[in-house]
């Protein structure tokens, strides 16, 4: 398979109803994610909450530009996906589908994750 039908196979993939509403979901989740860290960029402290797994106090904390790593791990994490799920969806549709649904799902949890660090602190 050359780098050509790769594409043209790219390009298949998501115009199949199912992933192309899952695709522009998760680039509506993601954009979302972006504009809102610009929108706050003025009015967040210099440390806000981020991990919040780790016992309270200073180790929850992170530097604002740290917030930008969920939208760069959800752009990271839809190209991965989208890559092995367009090389598995001649082979088995539905674990290419089930990539699908996990790209979206981590794009709405980052998103939530996002929205309640920002909230926080605002």
């Amino acid at each position: 398979m050359t780098l050509v039908d790769s594409f043209v196979h790219l390009g298949k993939f998501w115009q199949e109803k199912i992933n192309g509403i899952i695709f522009r979901w998760t680039i509506v989740f993601i954009v979302f994610q972006i504009a809102y860290l610009i929108y706050v960029l003025n009015a967040i402290p210099p440390q806000l909450p981020l991990y919040y797994s780790l016992p309270w106090g200073e180790a929850r904390l992170t530097s604002f530009t740290s917030l930008f790593l969920l939208p760069l791990y959800s752009i990271i994490i839809l190209f991965i996906d989208s890559f092995i799920a367009m090389v598995y969806s001649r082979k088995i549709k539905v674990i290419s589908q089930l990539l699908m649904i996990f790209c979206l799902i981590f794009a709405i949890f980052a998103t939530i994750s996002l929205l309640k660090s920002v909230s926080l602190v605002i």
